[in-house]
């Protein structure tokens, strides 16, 4: 909790948004995203950003095994 709190505050982002961040940080695995609030964390190299038709496209794809947070909005 207290990771969100301070990417909240660095990053002037949603409480949410911070948690879904940490979470995918603290699981070792990507968060994938639509989002564009938090293309200051992609360029930080938290998570990475994708367009609502690529998010649909690998959303169908996945395999059941691939660790992918995806925080969809």
């Amino acid at each position: 909790m207290r990771e969100a709190a301070r990417l909240k505050g660095r990053f002037a982002i949603a409480y949410a948004d911070a948690f879904a961040a940490q979470v995918a940080a603290e699981k070792g695995i990507p968060l994938i995203t639509g989002d564009k609030e938090l293309s200051l964390l992609e360029r930080e190299g938290l998570i990475a950003t994708l367009s609502q038709n690529m998010r649909d496209t690998i959303g169908k794809s996945l395999k059941p095994n691939l660790k992918v947070f995806f925080y969809l909005t």
